[in-house]
């Protein structure tokens, strides 16, 4: 807890009164939220894209398809093993009261994870088995620090999770650059920013957790496994989990396919097309995610009028955001990515535009998304996720081997158009049966 530092003033020296304890900090508004939640994912997107321009400039396409492989196969994993902690943190009430649980559950889901990655590298030769563990140990590190993300969420205070991301967005380019001029490693690289993502866990998110209003963490790490409530946890939070994998498989899958019909240097060529986009589509998720307390809010308070109003609040930010990637992309497109990565890459403005209309389709979908996961309904968005996916595996299989890059943008859309078909269906059946469903998915682990 935070003490009043009023107490340590001399006048005060003398009394045996204990510290007077702070009030929660003031939580932030929508707009607040939102734009911290832009700034700190704008901040990570960037670096991303600079880590491909880095590796594209530097290296070749075939280190930025090694690179992308090694994602590929790292995050599906700490995705599911994830659970969603966080964003089942933000929307429990009085989430401080029953931290530890969710500390307990993701210390054992990263172990978990972690072990699956080293038992993956087995498989693998020397080179791309130390880049993936490279990248593993980054995302392991980076998991203790999403579980505290959480608690940031339900409070409010999305500044602190913005600042850690800077944080380690800055920390994390800045040496990945330094570390592949001065040693064209890209094995010491993906070390060098596990490094960075353990020094802001330690000085920065541990700090902020332990010295504010967010002080649970005194003895969180120490306490026992006694208490079953974690393993509890880990079992309501499986449907997240797996609805996690499935999403990211959404981006992942078609780079699977990608690797084994043509190589890595395509796959490296992909994804620094897809990049492009990302930056839009963090600027809805900003706002969306900021929503999720209040999306949870209304709920419990059965306020779906109001519920509604910030829905379609979410829908015209996402639509604007889409007209302006749709304008961006016909009249700069091309250029621009000759411009950032090379000649090589566009010459594939055709894949470009393919991946324009996919962001679209994700822009026009979050504030449904975001809903739903208010909701709690992990099950059922899973079952429609498991729809999408078999609609992306049936195109990506068919597509691929004969149209490449431009097939594996065409699965993703309609991977997509399944998913958001589903999630319509499902939007209206919850909100015929909000009542029910609340008491299903209230469940005392995540509750004060």
């Amino acid at each position: 807890m935070r003490v009043n530092s009023r107490w340590f003033q001399p006048a005060t020296w003398g009394r045996t009164s204990p510290p007077e304890i702070e009030g929660p900090p003031r939580p932030l508004g929508l707009r607040q939220n939102a734009l911290w939640t832009f700034c700190g994912e704008g901040a990570y997107a960037f670096s991303q894209l600079c880590i491909l321009i880095v590796l594209a400039r530097l290296g070749s396409a075939a280190l930025v398809g090694q690179y992308a492989w090694a994602l590929a196969v790292t995050t599906p994993i700490f995705l599911f093993f994830s659970l969603q902690l966080r964003t089942i943190l933000a929307a429990t009430p009085n989430s401080a009261a029953v931290f530890d649980t969710f500390v307990r559950a993701r210390l054992v889901t990263t172990a978990i994870a972690a072990s699956s990655v080293i038992l993956l590298t087995s498989f693998l030769d020397s080179s791309m088995a130390l880049i993936v563990a490279g990248i593993g140990l980054a995302k392991a590190i980076d998991s203790l620090s999403d579980v505290l993300y959480g608690l940031f969420w339900q409070q409010n205070r999305m500044d602190l999770i913005a600042r850690s991301t800077i944080l380690r967005s800055i920390g994390s380019l800045t040496c990945f650059t330094l570390t592949l001029y001065l040693t064209n490693s890209l094995i010491l690289c993906v070390f060098t920013t596990a490094g960075v993502s353990l020094l802001v866990l330690v000085l920065h998110d541990s700090f902020v957790a332990h010295t504010t209003q967010f002080g649970v963490l005194k003895d969180t790490f120490v306490t026992e496994f006694r208490n079953r409530s974690w393993l509890t946890l880990i079992v309501t939070g499986l449907p997240a989990g797996i609805l996690s994998c499935l999403t990211s498989l959404e981006v992942y899958l078609p780079r699977y396919f990608l690797e084994a019909s043509i190589g890595v240097e395509a796959l490296g060529i992909f994804t620094a097309l897809a990049s492009i986009f990302i930056g839009f589509e963090l600027i809805a998720r900003s706002f969306n995610s900021a929503a999720i307390p209040r999306l949870s809010q209304f709920l419990h308070e059965n306020s779906i009028r109001r519920l509604n109003k910030l829905l379609v609040r979410l829908f015209l930010i996402g639509l604007v955001l889409a007209l302006g990637l749709l304008v961006g992309t016909l009249l700069l497109g091309k250029p621009l990515i000759t411009l950032v990565f090379g000649a090589s890459y566009g010459q594939h403005f055709d894949t470009l535009f393919l991946l324009m209309i996919a962001s679209v389709l994700r822009l026009l979908a979050l504030p449904l998304s975001m809903s739903l996961r208010a909701f709690k309904a992990y099950r059922l968005l899973a079952a429609n996720q498991i729809l999408a996916t078999s609609a992306l595996i049936a195109s990506c299989f068919t597509l691929v081997p004969e149209y490449q890059l431009a097939g594996c943008a065409v699965s993703i859309i309609i991977a997509i158009t399944v998913d958001i078909i589903g999630r319509c269906f499902l939007h209206v059946l919850l909100l015929k049966n909000q009542t029910k469903l609340i008491a299903e998915n209230y469940h005392p682990a995540m509750a004060a």
